[in-house]
C-alpha cells in the first residue's frame, strides 16, 4: 500500500519533464505492504552542455507497435529488442507484443486496451557496448557492467545519497500521450562521443515505475483509471518491495476532478478552467487476482466503506481478504526475478546504429499498444471488473494468473521500447 504526495510545478512547458526527488518514510511497520510517503518536489529540467557547445538530450516519444517494427526492421534485417536474440520485437517483459493473448481455447474471448497516456519515472540511463567492443553478452546486462552511465537522476542541493533508499533515490517523471504531440526531452549528464557511437548496441533504463492512464470510455470504473507497475523499489525493506506488483492509484478529495476524466495528472494544461493542482495525494491499492476487486491490505482499511468518502475514486466493493500471493502481478523478465530490492533492475533496449555522424539526440520510442489484456465473453471491449461478472478474473494467485492460460486472466504488460540516434 503506497501513498503518493505530489507537488507539481504547473504552467506552459516546452517539454513535459519534471524532476522529482522521492522521500519515503515508513509508518506502522506491522505486516504486509506498509504505507510510504512520496514527497515529489518538482523543478524544471536544466539543459546540460555536452562537449564544447553541443547539447546532448534524450527524447521520449509516444509510438505504436507497427512503427517500432518498421523502424527496427529498416535498421537491421535481424533485429532484436529488449536484449532478446530471438529476432522478434519484444516488450520490456520479454514478450512479443504481436502475440499477446491466449486464444479462445480457454472458452473466453481475448480483449485488449491501450492506455491514453503513460508516465515513466526515469532514475538512470546507461549504455552498453557490443560484446566485440568489451560490452556484456546479450542477456547478462546489469547496472554494474554498463559501459557508460549517461544519466544518474536529478541533482538537488544538499541532497545526501543513502543506499537504504534503494536503486531509485531520485527520478525524472516523463509523460507521454497519443493525444499530445509534444515529446519529452531529458538532458543527459554525459554523452557518447560521435566517434564511438557505432560501438554501442544497447541502452539501459532504470525506472521506479510505469503508470498508465486509461480513458473513461474504455475503463468506466474510476478506481481503475490509473494502473501503476512497480519496477525498482525506493525502500529496501523487504515488506515494502513492490517490484512486479500492479497497483491502481486512488485520489484523495483534494485532487482535481479532471484527473479522472483526462490525463491532467500528467499534463497540467488539460486541467479544467478554474482547477489547480496544488498538491494531489494518491494512495496505491492492490488488485485481487481472483475477483478483480481490491484487497483490504493491512493499511488500506480507509479505502473501503465510510472511509472511501475521503477519496474521489474509491473501490466500489468491499475489500477482499488480503494475502500477498493474491496480489495481481505483471510479467517481469527472468533477469529481474532473483534481484534483491537493493539491486537495480535495468530495462535493456536495443539501440539502432546512428544514421549520420552529426546525430546529437538519443531517442526512445515507446509503445503501449494492448498492454491491458483480459478474458471475457462480453461483446463490448469495456473493462469493468468490479461490476461486470464477465470481466472478473478467476486466478488462484498472481503468479497463476501470469502462467496458466486456461484461467480467466487479467494481465497488465510493460511497454515496448526501441532507441536510436537522431
Amino acid at each position: 500500500m503506497k501513498r503518493y504526495e505530489d507537488s507539481f510545478i504547473r504552467g506552459p512547458l516546452s517539454f513535459a519533464v519534471f524532476f522529482s526527488i522521492l522521500l519515503f518514510t515508513i509508518s506502522n511497520c506491522s505486516s504486509g505492504k506498509n504505507d510510504r510517503e512520496k514527497d515529489l518536489f518538482l523543478t524544471l529540467a536544466l539543459l546540460i552542455a555536452g562537449q564544447g557547445n553541443e547539447i546532448e538530450n534524450s527524447e521520449f516519444r509516444f509510438s505504436n507497435t507497427n512503427s517500432l517494427i518498421a523502424a527496427r526492421s529498416a535498421a537491421s534485417p535481424q533485429f532484436r529488442v529488449g536484449s532478446s536474440p530471438t529476432g522478434f520485437l519484444t516488450d520490456l517483459g520479454g514478450e512479443n507484443p504481436e502475440n499477446y493473448g491466449d486464444g479462445n481455447a480457454d472458452g473466453f474471448t481475448d480483449h485488449f486496451l491501450t492506455p491514453e497516456a503513460v508516465s515513466i519515472n526515469v532514475c538512470k540511463i546507461v549504455a552498453y557496448k557490443t560484446p566485440e567492443k568489451g560490452g556484456p553478452a546479450v542477456g547478462s546486462e546489469t547496472f554494474e557492467n554498463a559501459s557508460l552511465v549517461l544519466y544518474s537522476g536529478p541533482k538537488f542541493e544538499n541532497f545526501t545519497s543513502d543506499p537504504a533508499r534503494g536503486p531509485c533515490e531520485t527520478a525524472t517523471v516523463v509523460a507521454l500521450s497519443g493525444n499530445n504531440t509534444n515529446n519529452s526531452e531529458l538532458p543527459m549528464d554525459k554523452f557518447i562521443p560521435q566517434s564511438d557511437r557505432a560501438d554501442y548496441d544497447r541502452m539501459g533504463i532504470v525506472a521506479s515505475n510505469f503508470t498508465y492512464f486509461f480513458a473513461p470510455t474504455d475503463v468506466p470504473e474510476n478506481a481503475y483509471r490509473f494502473a501503476d507497475l512497480g519496477l525498482n523499489p525506493v525502500l529496501t525493506v523487504p515488506l515494502l518491495s513492490d517490484r512486479g506488483h500492479v497497483e491502481t492509484l486512488i485520489l484523495e478529495n483534494g485532487c482535481p476532478a479532471s484527473h479522472l476524466n483526462v490525463p491532467s495528472y500528467f499534463f497540467s494544461e488539460l486541467l479544467a478552467a478554474g482547477e489547480e493542482d496544488m498538491g494531489c495525494t494518491l494512495r496505491g491499492a492492490y488488485i485481487d487476482s481472483n475477483t478483480g476487486n481490491f484487497l483490504d491490505s493491512p493499511n488500506s482499511n480507509d479505502l473501503f466503506g465510510v472511509g472511501g468518502l475521503n477519496f474521489k475514486n474509491p473501490p466500489l466493493n468491499a475489500g477482499e481478504v488480503y494475502t500477498s500471493d493474491k496480489v495481481l502481478k505483471f510479467k517481469l523478465p527472468k533477469s529481474a526475478e532473483n534481484l534483491s530490492p537493493t539491486e537495480p533492475y535495468v530495462m535493456v533496449v536495443n539501440l539502432n546504429p546512428p544514421e549520420k555522424d552529426t546525430s546529437k539526440k538519443l531517442v526512445f520510442n515507446v509503445s503501449v499498444d494492448n498492454v491491458l489484456f483480459w478474458d471475457s465473453n462480453d461483446p463490448n471491449n469495456v473493462f469493468s471488473p468490479q461490476t461486470d461478472a464477465g470481466d472478473k478474473p478467476n486466478a488462484i494467485s498472481g503468479n497463476d494468473n501470469l502462467t496458466d492460460p486456461s484461467l480467466k486472466n487479467v494481465i497488465f504488460r510493460l511497454p515496448t521500447l526501441i532507441s536510436s540516434f537522431e
